[in-house]
């Protein structure tokens, strides 16, 4: 009897991967789902430079929302980690918006109605602390008067922060964040560019069936952040109606170190 292991591998730290210290917070691009046998990686996880095919995706969909205007810039905001324990992440966030912006600037900017317009970025390190990051975005809009909202990296944090881009009616374009605990409070002014993470093994499950010997029982492990939680609960349903056995079910805390 062949048995798989399914951890949600969704939100990983790319450093971490690399080295063969894989940990819970990354992330995927909707061809690229975490998954986990034998207790490697399975398929390919994004890269940094990924997040330079990502971020022009999340600006486009951003300038919807802008009005024609004779301004002759567009600020963009975004808290994101670039320092803490999700920097190693974090910083590839970074270096996507600015790369963005850098490239969109260069070809001459954006159209706004009969207007172009150059676009300025203001970044803040909320230090991995979403409490902090909050505050930040609240600064963002208030004090700093950006125009439109970029998203943080990881679920907790999209979670936390969107709730700023609701209350001031500011759209916030995010590529950080699948949980579908952030689409399911009914916010109108939070936008992603991930799938749900409830979704993530849906193909996988698929593919397990194909094989042969195919895999009879499935050990289910995920940690107890946003993400993980959403990926399980969808993979449990998703188990149950491939009509397989789940032998472990269980949640550990996203700071274990012994496993």
């Amino acid at each position: 009897e062949r048995q798989l292991l399914v951890a949600p591998l969704g939100e990983v730290d790319h450093e971490a991967l690399r080295f063969g210290r894989a940990s819970s917070k990354a992330h995927t691009l909707p061809s690229f789902r975490g998954a986990c046998m034998n207790g490697k990686p399975k398929e390919t996880q994004i890269e940094g430079n990924a997040m330079k095919l990502l971020i022009p995706i999340i600006l486009a969909s951003v300038f919807a929302f802008i009005p024609p205007a004779g301004a002759a810039t567009v600020t963009l905001g975004a808290s994101v980690q670039m320092s803490g324990p999700l920097a190693n992440t974090g910083r590839y966030y970074r270096d996507g918006y600015e790369f963005a912006v850098d490239q969109i600037n260069k070809l001459g900017g954006v159209n706004m109605g009969n207007t172009r317009a150059q676009l300025v970025l203001k970044l803040l390190d909320n230090q991995s602390d979403n409490n902090l990051a909050v505050r930040q975005y609240v600064q963002l809009l208030t004090q700093d008067k950006v125009n439109l909202l970029l998203g943080p990296f990881a679920s907790d944090a999209v979670i936390a922060t969107s709730s700023v881009a609701e209350k001031y009616q500011v759209p916030m374009v995010q590529g950080g964040g699948a949980s579908d605990q952030i689409y399911s409070r009914g916010y109108k002014y939070i936008f992603g560019t991930l799938p749900s993470a409830s979704k993530y093994f849906e193909s996988t499950i698929e593919a397990m069936g194909k094989l042969s010997p195919a895999p009879k029982s499935v050990a289910l492990l995920y940690a107890d952040d946003a993400f993980d939680v959403s990926v399980a609960k969808g993979t449990r349903e998703l188990l149950a109606k491939a009509g397989l056995k789940v032998a472990i079910d269980e949640r550990y805390s996203t700071n274990a170190s012994d496993f």
